[in-house]
């Protein structure tokens, strides 16, 4: 094999391993298949949600589907304990977007995109945090919920 031709085949497989990855992308798994598992492989499967709830044993992630019907993933602690139903799609997938906070997301991972704090109040159910761009977040559970 001539140089030219190894340098095209060392470029041009990976190119295609991408192009096919990208092409070919799994189905998400059922909601069932979830259950016991932690919000950030929720959140990598649904994107960020469209809504969250704060309670005191614990938090929800729910999302809409086309139909305006939301399906919620309970959790307690970092473990899904209730999910939608099987038949359940959202209606997008919206990735978390670098730099920008979002409910279900860690407090620590938050903080640093963030920065420090410059004031804070401590609610019944939450810790709300205020950054000197005038943005706040809820913490809750070692969570941002917005």
């Amino acid at each position: 094999m001539t140089p030219r031709r190894r340098f095209a085949c060392i470029v041009a497989i990976p190119t295609l391993a991408v192009a096919a990855a990208a092409t070919l992308r799994p189905a998400p798994p059922l909601p069932q298949q979830l259950l016991g598992s932690s919000p950030e492989s929720v959140i990598a499967v649904y994107g960020v949600p469209t809504e969250s709830a704060v309670f005191a044993q614990g938090f929800t992630l729910s999302y809409r589907d086309k139909a305006g019907g939301v399906g919620t993933f309970l959790f307690d602690g970092d473990a899904a304990i209730q999910v939608p139903p099987a038949a359940f799609v959202p209606a997008a997938i919206v990735p978390p977007k670098a730099g920008e906070p979002y409910s279900g997301q860690r407090a620590g991972e938050a903080a640093i995109w963030m920065g420090n704090p410059t004031a804070y109040s401590i609610g019944t159910g939450a810790l709300t945090i205020e950054y000197g761009t005038g943005r706040k977040l809820s913490v809750a559970h070692g969570r941002v919920f917005l």
